[in-house]
């Protein structure tokens, strides 16, 4: 579990890195390996021990998403973004659904207003966009 944990943070940071050129050079090879290891039928553990955190930080994080829109708080604004999906993921798809719809929401909307170039949410949404 700890060598599956590590690859899992190794690729995490990758994509953090390397953003859309390893989504679009190897998209076909990662993501199929990173969601089967990510299965919450397979990895109930970990879903069973972050479930009773949920309730108390997701509504922190959607927050963070919809109220750090100035350019000073655009950084905390992508990394809520990365940390709901990572939450997403840990919990499953049952628990998470109800707070998935409000983030793609919020996500739809960022999406649609104009943004500046340097902002790193679009980079962000690419990456958590594969998880929701």
């Amino acid at each position: 579990m700890v060598r599956l944990l590590r690859t899992i943070n190794a690729i995490g940071q990758l994509a953090t890195d390397l953003g859309p050129n390893l989504q679009v050079q190897y998209h076909q090879r990662v993501l199929p390996a990173l969601a089967t290891a990510m299965d919450g039928l397979n990895n109930l553990r970990v879903q069973e021990h972050f479930q009773k955190y949920y309730d108390a930080i997701m509504p922190y994080l959607k927050a963070i998403l919809v109220n750090a829109n100035d350019k000073a708080n655009r950084m905390l604004r992508a990394k809520a973004m990365e940390c709901i999906s990572l939450v997403g993921m840990s919990v499953g798809k049952e628990k998470f659904r109800d707070g998935a719809k409000q983030v793609m929401e919020v996500l739809m909307l960022l999406q649609g207003s104009q943004m500046e170039t340097d902002d790193p949410t679009t980079s962000y949404m690419l990456q958590v966009g594969v998880n929701f």
